[in-house]
């Protein structure tokens, strides 16, 4: 799971600096940088998920619980959107962030009820 959490974390710190990079937007909207900030949070409780073994679970339910703040705070801003007809590169990346953090969250569901049996 540790490393499930490190790659996810990897691929949002890349959205992140992607759609930031990209923008055309000038001043460069920091908010752009949400998915590498999350990314980087959810990239280093992975590592210290697999490194430090005392602290395992806490480390992942903390990456899990940034993930659902992610999915939350993507899907506030992408569904108007969408039901606006917009669909421009701030909302690809919003999707990106939603469906990148629902999957984590989704593996951790299974590897939660896989060690329960």
């Amino acid at each position: 799971m540790s490393s499930i959490i490190i790659y996810i974390g990897i691929f949002l710190q890349i959205i992140g600096v992607t759609f930031f990079s990209i923008s055309e937007l000038d001043p460069k909207p920091f908010t752009a940088l949400i998915p590498s900030i999350l990314g980087t949070i959810i990239l280093v409780l992975g590592i210290i998920a697999k490194v430090k073994q005392s602290i395992k679970k806490h480390a992942i339910h903390l990456s899990l619980l940034v993930a659902l703040l992610g999915i939350i705070g993507s899907g506030m801003r992408l569904i108007p959107a969408v039901l606006k007809g917009s669909f421009e590169s701030k909302e690809l990346a919003q999707f990106l962030t939603l469906i990148f953090c629902l999957t984590l969250i989704v593996c951790g569901i299974k590897s939660f009820i896989n060690a329960r049996r």
